[in-house]
């Protein structure tokens, strides 16, 4: 492949990632969307990253988890009528008594109704 063919897939790559985004799709999404190799997309937007014609991608910004706690307001809050705690991490607090075929369901497999 000389130089020549090169710009040109880089070109068109580049053209093809700005599509993408103005489609509001990823990358791969779009090119199945049209019939484009995502490979040779990533490829040749990675060659020009590595060559710095093209900035680098941000670091991912997002934790692969992320802590929730999930609580009424204290405003709101009804009092507990049942607490199940299977260990010292675990807590289910109920503002109800849950139904009898779920806290039987708690006991495993070989609980008797």
């Amino acid at each position: 492949m000389n130089d020549r063919e090169m710009t040109g897939l880089q070109r068109q790559s580049l053209e093809h990632v700005a599509r993408a985004k103005a489609e509001g799709l990823s990358l791969g999404a779009y090119a199945r969307l049209h019939g484009v190799s995502a490979r040779q997309i990533y490829d040749a937007t990675a060659y020009l990253r590595r060559r710095g014609l093209l900035p680098r991608a941000a670091a991912a910004t997002r934790e692969k988890f992320v802590a929730v706690t999930i609580a009424p307001p204290p405003s709101t809050r009804a009092p507990v009528v049942c607490r199940l705690a299977l260990d010292e991490r675990l807590v289910i607090d109920c503002v109800q008594w849950p139904p009898r075929d779920w806290l039987t369901g708690l006991s495993g497999p070989d609980a008797a109704p």
